[in-house]
Order: C-alpha cells, then sequence, then structure tokens
C-alpha cells in the first residue's frame, strides 16, 4: 500500500489539500464581517463602512482586496512547489497526453482526381 497506492493518489491528495486551503482563506475573508473575529477580510469591511474617509475607506478596502489576493496566490504556489516536489515524475502528467491520430491514406483513383 505505501509503494503503490499512496504513490499514485498522492496527486490527489495535495490537489484536494490544495483545495481546501483556498477554500479556509476565502472562509477567513469572510469571517471579517462577523463581530469581535476579525479574519483577512477585516480592511475590506472597516473601509466598507467608512467609503467617504480617504485614508480608511476605498483605498483600505482595495489594500486589504490586494493583499488577500497574494496571500492566498502565494499559498498556492508554495502548496503547488510541494505537490511538484513530492509527486513523482511519472505519475504528472504531460502536456500531449493524446496519441496521434493515423493517416488516413487515400486511394490512387483519389490522388489523381486530386491532381487534375
Amino acid at each position: 500500500m505505501l509503494k503503490v497506492e499512496l504513490p499514485c493518489a498522492l496527486p490527489l491528495i495535495i490537489s484536494g489539500l490544495r483545495s481546501a486551503v483556498l477554500q479556509v482563506m476565502a472562509s477567513l475573508t469572510v469571517a471579517a464581517y462577523a463581530p469581535l473575529i476579525g479574519g483577512l477580510g477585516r480592511f475590506i469591511t472597516d473601509g466598507n463602512q467608512n467609503l467617504g474617509d480617504l485614508r480608511y475607506g476605498y483605498p483600505a478596502m482595495v489594500a486589504g482586496g490586494i493583499s488577500v489576493a497574494v496571500l492566498t496566490l502565494a499559498v498556492d504556489g508554495l502548496l503547488q512547489l510541494v505537490q511538484r516536489l513530492a509527486v513523482s515524475p511519472g505519475l504528472t502528467p504531460t502536456s500531449d497526453t493524446r496519441r496521434p491520430s493515423p493517416m488516413t491514406s487515400q486511394s490512387p483513383a483519389q490522388n489523381s482526381a486530386v491532381t487534375e
């Protein structure tokens, strides 16, 4: 099991882990709407409440959104690197996994009709 099944299942396991981590980060952003919890979206909700303020209004919302996006992309890139290092190269799909279609040959009658 450890030599065959786990290495074959490792891409799916790490992919599920990456998806779960990204969902948790999205939930932490939304958790800022709950009182006294905070979360990654605190700047977004605070900026939404003070839109008229030039310091804590719209610029805070933009900065909060950009910081959450950068953090999410960094964590996803780190987990992608872990996946690339942990999974055997023989298990990763290549860019061209399709087989080339066999060439269809034309009969000599069709070749002569095309050349005329």
